[in-house]
């Protein structure tokens, strides 16, 4: 029997005591590449193996995007 999360404000089905890191997995996202939230607390990364979902807990999960510029198109004020 599956249970109900609220995950980015929408509603997902999923299998009861699934670990985050297979949650993101199965929604598509890297784990080593997204920042999770569980009920407003930031996980650690260390914690995606470890922490469980629960009936109706609401998730945030954001994708890591790193930046910046290249030493070949640097502005030239630098």
């Amino acid at each position: 029997m599956d249970i109900g999360i609220v995950v980015n404000k929408k509603e997902v089905r999923t299998q009861p005591e699934r670990l985050v890191g297979d949650l993101l997995a199965d929604l598509g996202y890297a784990p080593g590449r997204s920042a999770v939230w569980v009920d407003g607390r930031q996980l650690l990364r260390a914690e995606y193996e470890t922490v469980r979902v629960a009936e109706g807990q609401h998730l945030t999960i954001r994708r890591i995007v790193a930046g910046g510029c290249s030493l070949s198109r640097r502005p030239s004020s630098f």
